[in-house]
């Protein structure tokens, strides 16, 4: 099944994690502007998805899991029919370790132990939802994490 199949037959169900809401980035973070903390690069950064839980795509932010899942596949600069949910390479390359060099464009800012992403937008919702529905385990590594405390 392929990855849009995939969503839009899950989109039909009545999961509870539908209403799960993207939160914008606290000012403290705000990359827009001078970052007023200090923040450690880490590459291949294993985190649970449940503690990624905003992102800086001002799209997504404060809209429900449904919504934002809804959007990505109706405004796509993503191929979701070019990927098999069924395919144990796919899968991998969501959940395993990444070569920078294939995922420059997928990274997170962490920040009081919750995840913010600053790119990839396309491929953590996937995993995200792939691994709430049993597809994938729900720890993944991000190919570039910046750990702000």
């Amino acid at each position: 099944m392929t990855l849009l199949k995939f969503i839009e037959t899950e989109m039909l169900k009545d999961h509870s994690f539908w209403n799960e809401k993207f939160q914008s980035p606290p000012k403290e973070i705000d990359i827009g502007s001078p970052l007023r903390i200090s923040a450690k690069r880490i590459e291949n950064y294993l985190i649970n998805l449940d503690d990624i839980i905003g992102t800086y795509h001002q799209s997504y932010q404060d809209k429900d899991f449904k919504t934002v899942c809804n959007y990505l596949i109706k405004n796509r600069g993503f191929n979701f029919e070019k990927f098999d949910v069924d395919d144990d390479n796919f899968l991998k390359s969501l959940s395993g370790k990444k070569d920078l060099n294939k995922y420059s464009g997928w990274g997170i800012f962490i920040y009081k132990g919750k995840g913010y992403i600053d790119n990839g937008n396309h491929r953590t919702v996937s995993a995200k939802l792939l691994a709430k529905c049993g597809k994938i385990a729900n720890k993944i590594y991000v190919p570039l994490a910046f750990i702000a405390d």
